[in-house]
């Protein structure tokens, strides 16, 4: 201002300009409380002291003004007390967890809607008809609420400003914008830091290690299962570079592996690491080309499979011991899943059957080729072995092969249960029979055949021994006729006591020896009684010729 004076050149008055600075100075205000809620931020300052500062800065700056911040949960169907300082502790736990919606006050549908919501007079709005028996009871009579808006432009949550009065938004709105925009900062920073803590945390708890690495090859950071895995400290490692710990990757070929995993991306490969104790363990290796902050990592994901290699070669050994046992065997081995119904044959079947059978990994196949005489005796005793505690089950059944015949096999099966004593597989081996039983049956046949032979033989015998028999018979029982005349001429010539007598009973005699002798080859099988019959004769004809009985 200035002094005023009159023409004697005394002070009469002053004149002066007056200026409102009101908005100035509630900007300067605004500044310098924006600078401390950044600072805040910055520092990673709990978000409630966050918000609780945000809240004061714009209640600071308008009169009567209550603030409360709301954050969407993250299922985004309800509003959670964020902070709220000044407002009646009853209400704030009353509105906590309250469903957003298009008639849900003035939060809830501005969280709903994602715009901002004004209401002047709560008692009259219909936004707030589920509501205002919450808010009047408190004095509250206006509220308006902004939405929270991330820079992706999701809902995080509502700033709300209430009036213990009716009031108009008019000229008012400029400072609930700002304080919404350092709210989104606020939620959005400690949201990344959660996620940032999470991740953090997953990488430690890891069971597989984790290694950033730089272009240089330089290890720039690493979890604790890097460190068990290798034996190393923290420290250790991060002063170590991938050579260190990769004899696959040696300085001189670090930067053509560089820029392949940069054209690729991303890949697995399995490598051998050296641990701190000299030892080489077998690893699978994913690398991850990122960019981060125009820098250039390797996020490397490492796990140790050095039990699965030994494993998967034990299991190799196997499956060739398996492999060889199921080529020298003439036996048909099977297995067959009870769960999938799958049904696995070995190779050697295909020359057996005359036909590829995994060509129909069903057991179903099976089944049909049954021969239809069996199929129900075999299901049913199969099925009877499931339902019990049975482990074993055998059977011998025809089966059909690709030439339309059947072959006799011998099947024995191994029954596999669960815990709970549920069959879920069948293993075993079918052994083809069908020549044993084709030699069987022929030595079957032969045997019946030998059998009638010797009926007939000695049937034949049976009658030959007849005929021989009466033939015998016969012809002694002419001899001994003959030499009963014989003999009895002989014992009249020699009553007579005459020479001729004597001559004619000499002539019997001889005759009767000739007779004799004759009957000596039909009964040869009886020898000795021939002999002593031949005595007699020869000692009655020394009698003629001695003219009494003598030797």
């Amino acid at each position: 201002g200035a002094p005023f004076t009159d023409l004697q050149g005394r002070v009469v008055g002053v004149t002066g300009v007056g200026r409102d600075m009101t908005e100035r100075k509630q900007a300067e205000r605004m500044l310098a409380a924006e600078k401390q809620i950044l600072e805040m931020i910055g520092a990673d300052t709990p978000l409630s002291d966050v918000l609780v500062a945000l809240c004061r800065m714009i209640e600071g700056l308008s009169d009567g003004a209550l603030c409360s911040v709301l954050l969407l949960d993250d299922e985004g169907q309800r509003l959670r007390h964020g902070a709220a300082p000044n407002l009646p502790e009853a209400y704030t736990r009353a509105i906590n967890g309250m469903t957003i919606g298009p008639m849900r006050g003035s939060c809830g549908t501005a969280a709903f809607t994602g715009r901002q919501v004004i209401v002047e007079d709560i008692g009259r709005d219909p936004l707030w008809a589920d509501f205002r028996s919450l808010a009047l009871p408190h004095g509250l009579r206006a509220c308006w609420s902004t939405p929270i808006m991330s820079a992706a432009g999701k809902v995080l949550g509502t700033f709300a400003v209430y009036y213990r009065t009716v009031r108009s938004s008019v000229g008012e709105l400029f400072p609930v914008d700002r304080a919404s925009h350092l709210a989104c900062l606020a939620i959005e920073r400690a949201q990344a830091q959660a996620a940032l803590r999470l991740t953090r945390f997953s990488i430690e708890c890891a069971a597989d290690a984790v290694f950033w690495i730089d272009a240089q090859a330089r290890i720039l950071d690493v979890n604790d299962a890097a460190c068990m895995m290798l034996g190393y400290a923290r420290e250790e490692l991060l002063s170590m570079t991938v050579p260190d710990i990769d004899p696959s990757f040696p300085a001189e070929v670090w930067p053509a592996h560089w820029e392949d995993l940069k054209a690729r991306h991303s890949f697995s490969f399995e490598a051998d690491h050296r641990k701190k104790d000299g030892r080489i363990i077998r690893t699978e290796t994913t690398v991850n080309f990122l960019v981060h902050e125009g820098k250039e990592y390797n996020c490397a994901i490492v796990r140790d499979i050095s039990d699965r290699k030994r494993t998967e070669d034990r299991l190799k050994f196997s499956e060739e011991r398996f492999r060889l046992v199921a080529e020298a065997t003439n036996d048909i081995l099977w297995d067959w899943d009870l769960v999938t119904q799958e049904h696995w044959w070995s190779p050697n079947a295909h020359e057996k059957f005359g036909y590829d059978p995994n060509a129909e990994p069903s057991i179903t196949a099976w089944m049909d080729r049954l021969h239809p005489d069996d199929r129900g005796r075999v299901l049913e005793l199969v099925d009877r072995a499931l339902a019990s505690d049975a482990r074993m089950v055998t059977a011998e059944y025809r089966f059909r092969l690709a030439d339309g015949s059947y072959g006799y096999f011998y099947d024995r099966g191994q029954i596999v249960r669960d815990a709970s004593g549920q069959a879920i597989r069948m293993i075993g081996a079918m052994i083809d029979v069908t020549l044993s039983k084709r030699a069987y049956a022929s030595l079957e046949v032969a045997y019946q055949r030998l059998q009638s032979m010797s009926r007939e033989l000695v049937a034949v015998e049976s009658n030959e021994r007849r005929r021989l028999s009466r033939e015998l018979h016969d012809e002694v029982g002419q001899l001994l006729t003959g030499l009963k005349f014989d003999l009895e001429a002989t014992r009249q010539a020699l009553s007579e006591k005459s020479a001729v007598a004597v001559t004619r009973a000499h002539e019997r005699t001889r005759r009767a020896l000739k007779t004799t002798d004759d009957m000596a080859f039909p009964v040869s099988k009886v020898p000795s009684g021939t002999v002593r019959f031949q005595l007699v004769v020869r000692g009655k004809k020394k009698y003629s010729t001695t003219g009494g009985w003598g030797y």
